[in-house]
């Protein structure tokens, strides 16, 4: 059980991430700033700051923490299953259905504002975990096997991310994109597992 000091922090951490966004939904990405977003939730900007070095952290949190724990969940599976069964596993499964609208709105905002630097540290940051449990679920394994594979697995988890992000989630039922997503996941999935070596498939 987490203490009421880890709980408050953890309420003020999750207001701010909500009033970045609801900010940057009302006024556009490029106009908010983080005097908006510590205003809104009523502490400083001191304490923004000691929650997130920058704003585009802030408003890419959700998905930071999707990806993340998708790693996360990877390094959880059983050493004896598929790579690619675990990471198809890890990836659809730690995905919350009720973020999605959020998570795609902010990844499609900040492309087209060319605020992707916070973007491609995520997934710089999850090929490197990627690389680490690898290496601690086959020890002693080629090293350039190690990090191709994750750069793979990655590399189709982005795929997958942007081809998702291109849809419009607030269009459809929310189950029904979370499903969409798993399933283009398991299906990126499959291309790489055979090698790419089939015929291209048509859409």
């Amino acid at each position: 059980m987490i203490s009421r000091r880890e709980a408050n922090k953890q309420a003020t951490r999750e207001a701010l991430i909500r009033a970045a966004v609801d900010l940057a939904r009302e006024h556009g990405v490029d106009q908010v700033t983080a005097d908006m977003v510590a205003e809104r939730v009523g502490v400083s900007r001191r304490t923004f700051f000691n929650y997130f070095p920058t704003l585009d952290q802030c408003l890419s949190a959700t998905f930071s923490e999707a990806v993340t724990k998708a790693v996360e969940a990877f390094s959880e599976r059983p050493a004896d299953e598929p790579v690619l069964t675990s990471a198809r596993h890890a990836f659809a499964e730690v995905l919350n259905p009720a973020a999605t609208s959020d998570m795609v709105w902010v990844m499609r905002a900040s492309i087209e504002s060319g605020r992707v630097g916070a973007l491609c540290e995520i997934w710089h940051q999850a090929n490197d975990s990627m690389v680490a449990s690898l290496r601690e679920r086959a020890p002693g394994a080629d090293d350039l096997w190690i990090r191709s594979l994750a750069a793979s697995i990655i590399g189709v988890a982005q795929s997958v991310f942007f081809a998702w992000m291109t849809r419009d989630p607030e269009s459809q039922d929310i189950e029904a994109t979370h499903s969409r997503f798993q399933s283009d996941m398991a299906r990126s999935l499959a291309y790489l597992s055979q090698g790419f070596e089939t015929s291209a498939p048509h859409s």
